[in-house]
């Protein structure tokens, strides 16, 4: 998908609250935020079926709270040393919403 003023994004990489080009459009940041959580659940439903070591690994990591992506990490380049993506900022109305997982 191609990035342009329509569906750029920035996020605020924390605790040293510098801003950061997103790797992934406005669309697929707010559908990520609005559905992580949920898939986090029913990993954890899938794995209580399959395997106890699963469910210790997975609830181990503790809940995820702000959106991340272990698997693409050069989409969420956090600066040195910060731990979250706290807020993004669309440049598609100027607007700004939480890191912080719906649910």
């Amino acid at each position: 998908e191609t990035i342009d003023e329509s569906n750029y994004v920035e996020f605020e990489s924390c605790p040293s609250g510098t801003w950061i080009a997103c790797g992934y459009s406005q669309e697929t940041v707010e559908q990520l935020l609005s559905t992580s959580f949920d898939h986090y659940l029913k990993d954890v439903e899938k794995a209580a079926k399959d395997c106890a070591a699963a469910v210790r690994r997975i609830v181990g990591k503790g809940p995820p709270e702000f959106l991340s992506d272990c698997n693409h990490p050069d989409a969420l380049p956090l600066a040195e040393g910060d731990t979250h993506a706290a807020q993004f900022w669309f440049m598609n109305g100027d607007k700004t919403v939480t890191g912080r997982l719906a649910g």
